[in-house]
C-alpha cells in the first residue's frame, strides 16, 4: 500500500507573510500553509492513478501482487466511489 500512496506534488506560493503575528511561534521560521480540500483530492487522485498503473502493468502486477489484487478489487467494486466521495465529505 505505501507504494500506492508514494507521489510527489507541486505547489506555488500565491503569497507571503513578514510575520507569525501570534499565529506560530517565531522559532518555526517559515511556514506553509495548504488548502486541505486541495491536498486530499492530490492524495486521492494520485493514490487512484497509482492503483490503475498497477491495474494495468504486467511487470508491477507481477513485482507486487497483494497491490495488484487490491487495485483490481478497488476499481471492479463501489470501493473507488465511496473513496472518492469519503474523500471529498473529510473536512480537516
Amino acid at each position: 500500500m505505501v507504494d500506492a500512496l508514494n507521489f510527489t506534488a507541486q505547489f506555488k506560493i500565491i503569497a507571503g507573510v513578514e510575520g507569525p503575528k501570534g499565529k506560530w511561534a517565531e522559532a518555526l521560521g517559515n511556514v506553509i500553509t495548504i488548502d486541505s480540500f486541495d491536498l486530499l483530492t492530490q492524495v486521492y487522485n494520485n493514490f487512484e492513478d497509482n492503483l490503475k498503473e498497477y491495474r494495468d502493468n504486467s511487470t508491477l502486477r507481477d513485482d507486487n501482487p497483494v497491490l495488484a489484487f487490491i487495485a483490481d478489487q478497488f476499481f471492479n467494486t463501489t470501493l473507488a466511489e465511496n473513496a472518492r466521495n469519503t474523500t471529498e465529505s473529510i473536512k480537516l
